[in-house]
């Protein structure tokens, strides 16, 4: 009879680790947020078939991961090689940690004769905006949130 309560515990203490590892898993996994919450309810309130639903229907299996996965490789050595390129590159000491900041998160390495401007007011930014735009020669890169269809947005899109 003892031997049964052991065996027991041992099967619940599995599936367990395996549901804590599955949903580990989910949150790991680069999908959306609405598809990581269902995932996570689905292993929380469904014992045994949610595990099991998971591993058929929830792994993410395509090939467009590996080859994302490789050209981000791809991207980022070649980033580092023009890196280690510079010559003479001088990094301020009041910069250093921000540029630390951006070199972890996102593998945005600090390159020569760069530079960024930061914007705390909405006014002076589009102005700006409109200004760089106004003044591009070939082509133009628009890295922005939100650009509504209102009259400052369509300003900016006919610009």
């Amino acid at each position: 009879m003892q031997s049964l309560v052991y065996i027991h515990w041992t099967f619940v203490f599995a599936y367990t680790a395996v549901v804590i590892g599955t949903m580990i898993a989910v949150l790991m996994d680069n999908r959306q947020p609405v598809k990581t919450m269902a995932w996570l309810l689905v292993l929380t309130f469904i014992p045994v078939a949610g595990v099991l639903l998971y591993f058929f229907f929830g792994q993410n299996t395509r090939k467009e991961r590996l080859i994302s996965q490789r050209s981000l490789d791809m991207l980022s050595k070649r980033s580092m090689l023009e890196f280690a390129e510079q010559q003479n590159l001088h990094i301020p000491e009041q910069h250093r940690s921000l540029i630390q900041l951006f070199t972890n998160q996102s593998l945005a390495l600090p390159f020569k004769n760069n530079e960024a401007e930061i914007y705390t007011d909405g006014y002076a930014f589009f102005f700006a905006l409109l200004c760089a735009i106004g003044q591009a020669r070939h082509h133009i890169h628009l890295d922005t949130y939100i650009i509504e269809d209102d009259p400052l947005g369509n300003l900016i899109a006919d610009a």
